[in-house]
């Protein structure tokens, strides 16, 4: 976390604003690529500037009660929520696409690493049976070499419900996680098998 991006105020890792990916990080450090990223960060500045004025502009217009600012902030959320799974799903899945997981422990360790980057968003798994929000896990079904995928699901009784399973992984739909972001709930795929 040595490079932090800072606007208006806000100072976020740089992980968490460009992912942690090699090839941006190198053509950074060019001299010619560094004025590149310096006019993008630049122009990020301004949107997210603009992103924290629109949002102020909305709280200012909300009377001052707690319930309606809750409702007004619980709005704002959803929205950047819904934009950030819809700006994470197509270059999550071709990260996904290139990891390996033709064995039971190359898929424990997607499950592990997929999951952790969703709870850093607030996101899930949308399941395509249920569209539940959903977790990544590994069990190993009739072949303990390869074993499967299984989407999980915290339940109504809080228990762990499988919604979804199969060999290969599918196209992941995203949505906002019922629990928020860095939620404290037990991750089951962190636990071993």
């Amino acid at each position: 976390m040595a490079h932090l991006y800072q606007s208006d105020r806000i100072a976020l890792p740089m992980a968490s604003v460009r992912g942690t990916d090699e090839s941006w990080q190198k053509s950074c450090r060019s001299p010619t690529n560094l004025l590149s990223s310096m006019s993008e960060r630049d122009e990020e500045d301004r949107h997210l500037a603009g992103i924290r004025r629109s949002i102020r502009a909305l709280i200012a217009d909300t009377p001052h009660r707690y319930e309606l600012t809750c409702t007004a902030l619980r709005r704002i959320n959803a929205v950047v929520l819904d934009e950030a799974a819809n700006a994470l799903k197509p270059v999550l899945n071709e990260r996904v696409r290139r990891m390996p997981s033709a064995t039971m422990e190359q898929k424990k360790e997607l499950a592990i690493w997929l999951n952790s980057q969703l709870r850093e968003f607030g996101l899930a798994i949308r399941c395509p049976k249920t569209g539940h929000a959903t977790t990544l896990q590994v069990n190993p079904g009739h072949d303990r070499e390869r074993g499967r995928f299984r989407l999980d699901r915290f339940d109504e009784n809080h228990r762990y419900t499988s919604t979804f399973s199969s060999v290969g992984l599918p196209e992941l739909e995203l949505r906002p996680s019922e629990y928020g972001a860095r939620s404290s709930l037990p991750r089951k795929s962190d636990r071993s098998r």
